[in-house]
């Protein structure tokens, strides 16, 4: 299964391999809060910002990004015409924008686009697959 940092790497288009991710998610102490996706992001070199938004208005912010819904994670992608398409786990859903903000805590971890976010050493990890 999918992780939500393999996912939401995937949608930034940041190199990685799944081996690597997998493990250091895996792995992290704090993986199951935004502080602890913050940190293992921060090995790919992205800048990363949690920020709460109280009117829950999801219009406010930059996709994709990750989303806290109930007690888990998610990594949407897109809103368009008061939908939002996301990953949950690893299956790509659709919901209208009223009921995810139902559900949604006003949280969200943002990425700051960097060209040079990247695996370190990823040449190396992806000819050892």
């Amino acid at each position: 299964m999918i992780n939500i940092i393999d996912c939401f790497l995937k949608e930034l288009e940041v190199e990685h391999t799944v081996g690597y991710t997998k493990e250091l998610y895996e792995h992290h102490p704090y993986k199951n809060n935004f502080y602890g996706l913050s940190l293992i992001l921060s090995e790919y070199s992205l800048k990363t910002y949690g920020i709460k938004i109280d009117s829950k208005n999801l219009s406010q912010l930059s996709f994709p990004c990750i989303l806290h819904i109930g007690n888990d994670f998610v990594v949407a992608r897109a809103l368009q015409d008061k939908i939002l398409e996301f990953w949950e786990h690893d299956r790509l859903k659709k919901s209208s924008v009223e009921e995810v903000e139902e559900r949604w805590d006003g949280c969200a971890l943002v990425a700051e686009y960097s060209e040079d976010a990247s695996e370190a050493d990823y040449h190396a990890h992806k000819k050892m697959r």
